[in-house]
């Protein structure tokens, strides 16, 4: 109850000296915390929330925007990489996309909860600081098109996504037509998690 009543309390209100100053009093000791670890008792850990901090409004509004650029592959064209379904964690219908690699080749998804933008291999890691790979690897069908659905209850994730967390995805394909490294990446898709 006095959560739900601090929910209403922070969304109603305007003033991010309001907010700001009641987060400041729960800090732990080397930050403020984010307004989702204020209203749920950092109960789910710092590695899991710390990702919110940046714009703790976004992780509540859980949708996906893309960022990042996607160099082109072999195929003349940038890989896109999306999500169908919803970030919300109890509907469990969050699939990660792809389109634009090269047909028949082996990819893989990774994630982390920083964004970056560093060349890498023929393209461009979106994905800074520390990331995880979302094993199995997958191979894109005859049209460059690959997909993975997670599974928040069943999959064993190096990192655990959970409400109120912001993750930073990208897809990471073989290119050898392309020449050069002879791999290529796609865009970035930051997704913020909700309950």
């Amino acid at each position: 109850m006095l959560r739900a009543s601090l929910v209403g309390i922070v969304l109603a209100c305007s003033s991010t000296a309001f907010v700001s100053a009641q987060l400041a009093s729960c800090g732990d000791g080397d930050r403020a915390p984010s307004v989702l670890e204020f209203l749920l008792g950092n109960r789910f850990g710092s590695a899991s929330l710390h990702a919110a901090d940046s714009d703790s409004r976004a992780a509540l509004a859980c949708d996906t925007a893309n960022y990042c650029v996607a160099t082109p592959n072999s195929t003349g064209f940038g890989c896109s990489i999306g999500a169908t379904g919803s970030t919300s964690i109890a509907t469990n219908d969050f699939t990660l996309v792809v389109s634009h690699a090269p047909a028949l080749k082996a990819g893989l998804f990774w994630y982390g909860p920083q964004s970056g933008q560093t060349p890498f291999g023929d393209g461009v890691a979106c994905i800074g600081g520390t990331f995880f790979r979302m094993n199995p690897t997958v191979t894109t069908d005859a049209n460059g098109d690959a997909s993975r659905h997670i599974d928040f209850v069943t999959d064993q994730l190096p990192a655990s996504i959970l409400p109120g967390s912001t993750w930073h995805f990208q897809f990471w394909y073989r290119d050898p037509q392309a020449g050069g490294a002879g791999f290529n990446l796609s865009d970035g898709l930051r997704a913020d998690f909700c309950p």
